[in-house]
């Protein structure tokens, strides 16, 4: 969300090359990771805030909260940095990511202790398409490694308050999903 007194959309800020902070809250029905599933499901309240720097720096916490109704407690924190990069046809970026779970989680994730992500995109003007790569890192065992493509389409409606990002992915971990709807007050 924006704050009430800044006329400005986070894409117009992001455009205009100005440096701005982000929060979101997110809610997720169950973990899914390349395609595994929890074998109970684990619903969270997934709460964030980054800070995004004009030179494409970005660094952003998240706590998730598991919702389950015998469960609620905070199951994981996650930090993550790194670079992003925006012109008129590619963009792209790096990330590193610690993960920080609870002793107690069950999560499909909780053996991950890190991760690198790497992501190059290029806009068609109709669609982006967008090639990754990840390497996470796991307490005792080897590095996983993922590619994956994905086509996607943002569509801003309500005088750019409300945008919908339908995702199209061919990766191990996904379904097709409207991925982010975020409600913008200006």
């Amino acid at each position: 969300m924006i704050s009430q007194n800044n006329k400005k959309s986070i894409l117009e800020k992001s455009n205009d090359n100005e440096s701005y902070v982000l929060t979101d809250v997110s809610y997720l029905n169950d973990a899914v990771f390349m395609g595994r599933r929890d074998s109970i499901a684990a619903p969270y309240i997934f709460p964030s805030i980054g800070y995004y720097d004009k030179t494409g720096f970005f660094a952003d916490a998240s706590v998730s909260y598991l919702t389950a109704s015998n469960e609620n407690r905070v199951d994981l924190f996650l930090i993550s940095s790194g670079f992003i990069f925006n012109s008129s046809k590619i963009s792209g970026g790096i990330s590193g990511t610690a993960y920080f779970f609870n002793e107690n989680s069950y999560n499909v994730r909780s053996e991950i202790i890190g991760d690198i992500t790497g992501i190059l995109s290029y806009d068609l003007k109709f669609m982006e398409i967008a090639l990754s790569a990840s390497t996470y890192f796991n307490k005792e065992s080897s590095v996983d490694i993922f590619t994956g493509l994905k086509l996607d389409r943002t569509f801003y409606t309500l005088g750019n308050k409300l945008l919908l990002d339908p995702v199209f992915p061919f990766m191990p971990d996904h379904n097709i999903s409207i991925r982010n709807i975020t409600v913008v007050v200006v």
